[in-house]
């Protein structure tokens, strides 16, 4: 499927986005708060429990987050739907495509998806990147209330998309 792109420069249109596949999470906040009850942030359960599935940089913006059951579940959720995003044959087992991607906030504080190439080669997946994700983008949507937080992803391949730093570039020899 093309949808048109409407990114524009004067009156030029400059490109299409080809969707490569959707998905989306719900979480019950109350649950997530219970589970942090039990495994407070600093303590080991809580790192063994965040090192499953948060990358590197999510783990140390946990420990700084005003809202630890919100960061928790959108972290979660985020994650939850790029897989389903991707889902495939193909893929790498859930928690090794989680430990590669993270969420954070662009420069005006939209929730973006990066994805680690170097932690997917770390753990054998380089064809995946090379196949699947490398050249594309995931564009996320996060939003809550007071009992539910919902992320939803969508993986588009984009001809004007290039990558915003090294981030998504990676070498032969790294």
């Amino acid at each position: 499927m093309l949808v048109p792109h409407d990114r524009m420069v004067g009156n030029k249109r400059r490109g299409t986005m080809r969707v490569l596949g959707i998905g989306t999470d719900l979480v019950y906040m109350p649950r997530v708060v219970e589970l942090l009850r039990r495994m407070p942030a600093g303590s080991g359960a809580h790192a063994r429990f965040a090192g499953k599935f948060m990358h590197a940089r999510e783990r140390a913006g946990a420990l700084g987050a005003k809202d630890q059951a919100r960061y928790v579940a959108g972290v979660w959720a985020a994650k939850e739907a790029l897989y389903k995003a991707v889902a495939g044959a193909d893929a790498p087992p859930a928690a090794t495509l989680y430990r590669a991607c993270y969420k954070e906030a662009d420069a005006v504080g939209r929730p973006t998806l990066q994805v680690d190439a170097g932690e997917l080669q770390r753990a054998g997946h380089m064809r995946f990147w090379e196949e699947r994700l490398a050249g594309t983008r995931f564009l996320l949507s996060v939003s809550h209330d007071e009992d539910y937080l919902v992320a939803f992803v969508c993986h588009v391949a984009d001809e004007t998309f290039r990558a915003p730093d090294e981030r998504q570039r990676i070498t032969k020899n790294s």
